[in-house]
């Protein structure tokens, strides 16, 4: 499996046991499928390429109201303009939508508007226990944290 095939990664997490944030609709070649309830829309969203690797393009959408969101410029858009939106976006491998997750306040001060990453490398040891090897923690080298206005 390719690790940047969101929608292949989150369905073998899900399959596994793992905890992963739900894909709750897709778009491809101008077409919108919802992936579940339309009340699991009605939070923050975030917006990304189905294969991509790294939040090169991320769109966000602020709740401000039931099923009402603003977009990254400003606009304000309900669940049918939401949608109508997400199909006329062009992208080659598609589009996930995702509820927006948020920085723990213990490390929100590392960036201002992308997720800060932990991974861990762990490796079996002689009898077969896993055993931490390398934490790793990355922040956003995006030029957008330093506007927090300026998102893409």
């Amino acid at each position: 499996m390719e690790m940047n095939d969101k929608l292949a990664f989150t369905h073998i997490c899900g399959t596994n046991g793992l905890s992963v944030v739900p894909i709750i609709g897709t778009t491809f070649k101008g077409i919108f499928e919802q992936k579940a309830p339309t009340a699991m829309f009605d939070c923050d969203l975030s917006v990304r390429e189905h294969k991509s690797c790294g939040g090169k393009f991320v769109l966000n959408f602020e709740r401000v109201a039931e099923l009402t969101w603003r977009d990254d410029t400003g606009n304000l858009l309900d669940c049918s303009t939401f949608k109508t939106c997400l199909t006329t976006t062009s992208r080659s491998h598609g589009l996930i939508v995702q509820p927006r997750l948020k920085n723990h306040p213990s490390v929100a001060f590392l960036t201002e508007t992308s997720l800060v990453v932990f991974r861990t490398v762990t490796c079996f040891d002689e009898v077969g226990e896993p055993h931490l090897t390398h934490p790793i923690g990355r922040e956003s080298t995006d030029p957008s944290d330093e506007n927090p206005g300026q998102r893409h």
